[in-house]
């Protein structure tokens, strides 16, 4: 039985019907047995009469719904990639865009789209509805600028640099509506150990998960063997029959294929060398960074590593770590960090290298098993040594970082932060050489600018964003109470006296708190 049937304003009348009229002798068990064995038969009759054949029913009203409005599925997915563009999504996404991003070749950005939008709408639209019926971009508006950008001060070798693409505005606009149509579906295309660009997924994920793995094997006295995968230049090898053939197994319609090959398979670029482009050249692999589409579209491709490392557990090659009976973490990955884990043994190590080797050949994704790291918990030295040989990698004791953050580190230790507050304070000493610094903020506010920037919004008082600013709760010893502005912008020294009952009162106030007098309360 359908529970749709009970919706059916003819269910309840048809059922009291045909109970009432079944005549059945013999003991209570059987006759209500009976009676539900042919009310059953009756039913399927009238279910055939009223709904008729239910999933034929469905798959034709899903067929006549895409057809009305455009949608093309994913795994039986409604997605609603095929529909036109419409004006009002292509308007949300140039108003949500940063119109001061450097403008690829065409030398135009969106803060000109916005600026010229009730000018160029009507153009704008005729060239994505062309784009949405021909499948086809003409070569220039693909075309794009390679620039590097230097990962570290002083770069001295082209490793240094980061490449990065800058698209020409028309492309970029469209690259934008076709990453948000995909970014809706992606979260049931990709498996949840990848935690990078999706809905409802963050960077911490995976961080918290390595940290109870790793805490849950010392308390059990698990052994337990991590590997930090390396890609070298990720997006920059990602083959396109790869990237294609991944997509056609996901069920990407010959539409959305033919879109991709219009705007990545089919696309150029010229390297910006002083800020002179060179002579264009063709692309044959990779993806370019700073597309809109890349992120999802390498996310697809690394699912690739994540099915052939699921295969293996499921053929019984290899084990991953065990949290209890049912749940089993053999791979975490954010983008292109990726972290295996498995119980250590060899047949486990054999796996490792095979898949990656594997998935090397197939996708184009070099590993670099030189930067690549192993980790073990409670497992010997002279295996993890070993185990490190045969990868051609480098082994290391825990703690270790993920996506920056330590793992596997007491949370507890000042020690485990100290490295990423003075890196946050290594940044933030950058902004005493701009226009909004520490000390201008913390400066007097008698100054015309801060005048006319304050009248603005009304009257100019003391105090510098008050509702966003808060304080950050230590062990004490740095903080002067007398000193200290604990109400509204006067110290309570200049509030109160010096001498006299006031001070004696605090004192005491303090000491009933466990304040120390010549740190905490600092008379």
């Amino acid at each position: 039985m359908n529970n749709c049937w009970l919706e059916h304003p003819e269910f309840k009348p048809f059922v009291e019907k045909i109970w009432a009229k079944l005549n059945i002798k013999g003991k209570k068990a059987y006759v209500i047995k009976e009676k539900l064995k042919r009310l059953k038969e009756e039913l399927r009759g009238w279910n055939r009469e009223v709904f008729g054949i239910l999933d034929l029913n469905i798959e034709n009203t899903v067929k006549e719904l895409n057809e009305a409005e455009g949608l093309t599925s994913i795994d039986g997915i409604e997605v609603g990639q095929g529909r036109p563009f419409l004006e009002e999504d292509v308007r949300e996404v140039i108003w949500s865009c940063d119109g001061n991003k450097s403008p690829g070749p065409d030398g135009f950005n969106f803060n000109f789209l916005k600026e010229c939008w009730s000018t160029l709408k009507i153009d704008v639209m005729e060239f994505l509805n062309e784009f949405h019926q021909n499948d086809v971009l003409p070569k220039a508006v693909t075309a794009s600028f390679l620039a590097l950008i230097p990962k570290k001060d002083h770069p001295q070798l082209l490793s240094y640099y980061r490449p990065i693409c800058l698209i020409d505005i028309l492309y970029k606009l469209l690259s934008k509506l076709l990453a948000a149509r995909l970014k809706n579906i992606m979260g049931k295309l990709i498996s949840s150990c990848q935690s990078a660009f999706l809905p409802g997924r963050q960077i911490l994920d995976g961080v918290v998960v390595l940290n109870e793995i790793i805490d849950l094997a010392k308390r059990r006295k698990d052994c337990c063997l991590f590997f930090k995968v390396d890609f070298e230049r990720a997006y920059d090898t990602i083959s396109w029959n790869y990237l294609e053939s991944m997509m056609l197994k996901m069920g990407f319609a010959e539409k959305w294929m033919k879109w991709m090959r219009a705007c990545i398979f089919n696309s150029s670029m010229s390297v910006l060398i002083n800020g002179s482009p060179t002579e264009e050249f063709t692309v044959g692999k990779g993806l370019r960074q700073g597309d809109p589409l890349s992120p999802f579209l390498f996310l697809l491709a690394a699912e690739g590593l994540s099915g052939m490392v699921n295969k293996a557990v499921d053929i019984g090659k290899f084990a991953g770590f065990k949290v209890n009976d049912s749940i089993r973490f053999q791979i975490l990955q954010f983008a292109d960090d990726t972290i295996l884990m498995n119980d250590c043994s060899w047949e486990n190590v054999r796996t490792m290298e095979s898949i990656l080797r594997g998935f090397e050949l197939v996708s184009g994704l070099k590993i670099n098993f030189v930067k690549s790291k192993l980790y073990g918990i409670n497992v010997e030295a002279n295996f993890l040594a070993a185990a490190a040989t045969f990868l051609d990698c480098s082994f290391d004791s825990i703690p270790f970082k993920f996506l920056g953050i330590p793992v596997g580190a007491n949370p507890r230790r000042l020690a485990t932060w100290k490295p990423i507050v003075e890196s946050m304070a290594k940044r933030l000493s950058s902004w005493n050489g701009c226009n909004l610094s520490i000390g201008v903020v913390t400066g007097p506010k008698d100054s015309l600018w801060w005048r006319d920037v304050a009248g603005v919004g009304g009257k100019a008082g003391d105090c510098w964003f008050p509702s966003h600013v808060s304080s950050l709760l230590g062990n004490g010893n740095s903080i002067s109470f007398w000193k200290e502005k604990w109400y509204g912008t006067v110290p309570l020294r200049d509030l109160f006296p010096r001498e006299g009952r006031y001070r004696a009162a605090f004192i005491r106030f303090g000491a009933a708190l466990g304040y120390r007098r010549q740190k905490a309360m600092d008379f």
